[in-house]
């Protein structure tokens, strides 16, 4: 598989232990990931909430809330053409982006993230729901017996992000 050398950006094999065009070493390499980060909405705030809607799934309000306190990070631990692409698509919708290089933390790919918001702040908690539906369709289709449906997906856990609600 072909890579991009850091240095000189011309593409080289992936077990190569250096470019063989610039002597950059690459055989230690470990991928750079960046955030993109929103600074300011420019002219039209309601085509870059649009956007921000499309790319997070989020919902109005938090999109406003969103925009309204810029800067923020949209994404972060993207490889560098997927921040480029986002950074793409809001720069089109008339937005000041920036890319940073994230620092090098061996956790972070290990930390449990959001997917709408990519928050590390979740929240774990336990379903303890009993679901009348279920025990009505199972005392329908069973009898008494069947009552006991209703406990069916009790116990199961689910993550909330804290920072924006979102369950998953």
């Amino acid at each position: 598989m072909l890579i991009q050398c850091p240095e000189c950006k011309r593409e080289v094999s992936d077990k190569a232990v250096s470019c063989p065009h610039c002597g950059y070493p690459l055989s230690e390499q470990k991928p750079r990931l960046y955030s993109v980060v929103l600074t300011d909405c420019g002219m039209n705030k309601i085509k870059v909430v649009r956007t921000l809607r499309g790319i997070t799934r989020m919902n109005l309000s938090d999109a406003m809330n969103f925009v309204s306190s810029l800067p923020r990070a949209v994404s972060r631990w993207l490889d560098e053409n997927t921040a480029v692409a986002l950074k793409s698509s809001f720069e089109a919708s008339g937005a000041s982006v920036e890319l940073r290089l994230e620092e090098d933390d061996s956790s972070a790919a290990s930390e449990i993230r959001c997917p709408r918001c990519n928050s590390t702040q979740i929240q774990i908690m336990r379903k303890n729901d009993f679901s009348f539906g279920k025990a009505a369709m199972g005392t329908a289709m069973f009898g008494g017996v069947g009552s006991a449906a209703g406990l069916i997906g009790t116990g199961k856990t689910e993550r909330v992000c804290v920072n924006c609600g979102h369950r998953f």
